[in-house]
């Protein structure tokens, strides 16, 4: 649990344009999907319940 605590700091964020925390925005909103309803895919397409938890955030 360590290495993905530690994987998860240290997340690329695109500073190019001020801060733009996409990755950790979206990583968060799948982490509540999987708790919620768990993901049943290894690769989550992009549905409106995730744009719409995304541009929530």
């Amino acid at each position: 649990m360590t290495s993905l605590l530690q994987k998860l700091s240290h997340l690329n964020i695109d500073r190019a344009k001020g801060a733009a925390p996409h990755k950790p925005l979206l990583l968060l909103c799948l982490l509540e999907i999987a708790a919620e309803s768990g993901l049943t895919e290894e690769i989550m397409p992009v549905t409106g319940e995730l744009a719409f938890r995304f541009a929530n955030y």
